[in-house]
């Protein structure tokens, strides 16, 4: 499942194709082929485009008012013309309408550059995790990931998905076999309720500024503007940013590792569709290893 884009095409691991209980022990490669590379063509009409109809539509008005204005122009004055002309005044009243709206400000996101290191970055040999000993959620699970690694887990709740994201991320031990992480391996893990962990009375800059004492003010707002906190919305405390604000924050503080593995875990929920195209485009972008969970299939 290598070199997969997110927003193109997304590999889904189900629960009836891949049961974390099951006992089953796959590879990698043997899960990819249990599962038929199982894809999905996401097919979505962006917002570009919608523009660049709708910026069609008015050129061919624009080409019919001045075609009409001609026609006035030269006939208005001519007797056996002037109905006529009468009639394409009326008409170009019509075509007359407000001038098109102000494309708004791009979303941003720019996701670092990481350090490259040496493969793989992370290795489970015959892992088991979960949070009681005696009914592990995970077992023999056999996996290695590389920079250049993208994966999407879909699916319903309950099948393990975030379980293994924090066993990745060594936010939960193994309770059996062996986790290898290659030395100087950063990982960014979003969680489900990142956004919470945020200090409501705390602004964008001030909590990334905590994470990078010896960045100058201007490295930090550049930083903020990464992830599309420009302005003023960089200087506003945590609690005042909106729902999609706040998880772009959460991504820029995950990121000040600059990590080599993002760990993703329902980043898009809040985010609004010109958000989530930005997101896609800067993950496909993102130089390291991306596993992402998600149950947005649209």
């Amino acid at each position: 499942m290598k070199h997969r884009t997110f927003g193109q095409v997304v590999a889904a691991l189900r629960r009836e194709q891949f049961d974390f209980t099951s006992g089953h022990s796959w590879t990698q490669r043997q899960l990819a082929k249990k599962a038929g590379l199982t894809v999905r063509i996401v097919g979505k009409l962006e917002r570009g485009e919608q523009a660049r109809r709708d910026a069609a539509v008015a050129k061919r008005m624009e080409a019919a008012r001045r075609h009409m204005q001609a026609y006035v122009d030269r006939f208005r004055y001519k007797a056996s013309k002037a109905r006529q002309a009468q009639s394409r005044l009326k008409a170009l009243a019509k075509l007359a309408g407000p001038p098109p709206p102000l494309a708004d400000a791009p979303v941003r996101f720019h996701f670092p550059e990481p350090q490259p290191l040496a493969p793989p970055l992370l290795h489970l040999d015959g892992a088991e995790a979960g949070y009681d000993p005696a009914r592990p959620v995970l077992r023999d699970l056999d996996l290695r990931i590389d920079m250049d690694d993208r994966i999407a887990l879909l699916g319903a709740n309950g099948n393990g998905k975030t379980t293994l994201l924090r066993l990745l991320a060594g936010r939960l031990a193994a309770s059996a076999g062996v986790v290898r992480r290659v030395p100087r391996l950063a990982t960014g893990y979003y969680a489900q309720d990142q956004t919470e962990t945020l200090e409501p009375a705390r602004s964008a800059a001030a909590h990334v500024a905590a994470l990078l004492p010896d960045a100058g003010e201007t490295a930090v707002r550049a930083w903020c503007g990464r992830f599309g906190l420009e302005g003023t919305r960089a200087e506003q405390p945590a609690a005042t940013l909106s729902g999609g604000e706040k998880v772009r924050l959460a991504l820029a503080l995950i990121c000040c590792a600059r990590p080599q593995v993002l760990l993703l875990d329902e980043p898009t929920n809040h985010l609004d569709m010109d958000a989530r195209e930005a997101f896609v485009a800067a993950v496909n972008d993102y130089a390291g290893a991306v596993i992402l969970v998600t149950h947005d299939r649209g």
